[in-house]
């Protein structure tokens, strides 16, 4: 969740200054295309985008 991706990336932050890199380094965040809705995997959500991840429907490849 939001929460402890905010946690994770204070701690990589702090890291990074500790090792007087911050200034230095380039952080990006990214994501993965859709949901993987299978049978191991059932819970996911692509909202009110159609379909799950390995479509070619928007809700398999938006990121």
């Amino acid at each position: 969740n939001i929460t402890q991706m905010d946690h994770a990336f204070g701690r990589l932050m702090a890291g990074l200054e500790q090792h007087q890199l911050a200034d230095d380094t380039l952080v990006l965040f990214t994501s993965d295309n859709g949901p993987a809705i299978t049978r191991y995997h059932p819970h996911g959500s692509s909202g009110p985008l159609r379909d799950k991840k390995g479509s070619l429907y928007e809700g398999g490849i938006r990121v």
